[in-house]
């Protein structure tokens, strides 16, 4: 009749055609919306996830929730339950994914949703799940919850990458936590790690402008022992 299908229409079909099982006819209509530039809508997504499942899928079921997270499709009410719900009883992997995306929404309280989910399934986190949600704490502002995963990470026997440490040691410094920050890096050192130069410079950067050049002394005496080339370049005060 010349009439172009919408959006509706094409949901529809998506539909019908995942209730019969016919998932590879609901994908390639699908495709064709988005070639017609109709982006598929929450609906749309929906039944192809559901189709999904009902083949026992889930992989690629999670992949279109994870498109429609970052696409920030889904409803704030009823999205994330789903997603705690679908994801957490997949393998580590979906589940680091699964916070490292809410981490880059800058969802934290969601992010821990999952993270206490998966403790409650008796699903260990690895260092990477730390590690994630460490730095979207850093990211976040709450340097203290970060640092407390900081501890419990290490308390548990995982050890933190040195981008993890220097993202929060920079964190620490920033809030004025210059304490805290120290016991870490004495931390770090104290448990073989190597700590870069980038995470004594920091140290050295906030002793420097809190007058305390007797640690900024011990910082850069440290570097040297270690081969590395200290790169601070500001004027000693007078």
């Amino acid at each position: 009749m010349g009439l172009n299908p919408d959006r509706f229409t094409y949901t529809t079909l998506i539909n019908g055609h995942c209730r019969e099982g016919n998932i590879q006819k609901a994908f390639q209509l699908h495709n064709e919306m988005i070639q017609k530039g109709l982006p598929p809508d929450v609906v749309s997504y929906s039944a192809l996830i559901h189709g999904l499942r009902q083949q026992s899928r889930t992989k690629e079921a999670n992949r279109l929730l994870f498109r429609m997270m970052y696409d920030d499709m889904i409803p704030d009410e009823i999205t994330y339950d789903t997603l705690v719900e679908y994801c957490v009883d997949e393998n580590l992997e979906s589940n680091v994914a699964l916070i490292k995306g809410l981490c880059m929404k800058g969802k934290m309280i969601e992010a821990e949703k999952v993270f206490e989910a998966m403790l409650e399934k008796n699903s260990t986190p690895n260092d990477v799940a730390y590690s994630v949600l460490i730095h979207g704490h850093c990211k976040d502002g709450n340097i203290q919850k970060a640092f407390g995963m900081y501890n419990e990470m290490v308390q548990l026997g995982l050890i933190p990458n040195i981008l993890t440490i220097n993202v929060l040691i920079k964190s620490l410094c920033n809030e004025g936590m210059i304490k805290e920050s120290s016991q870490l890096l004495r931390g770090v050192i104290k448990g073989c790690l190597a700590p870069d130069a980038v995470s004594r410079t920091v140290m050295i950067e906030q002793n420097f402008e809190g007058g305390n050049m007797q640690e900024v002394i011990k910082f850069l005496t440290e570097m040297v022992d270690d081969c590395l080339l200290p790169n601070v370049v500001r004027p000693l005060p007078e």
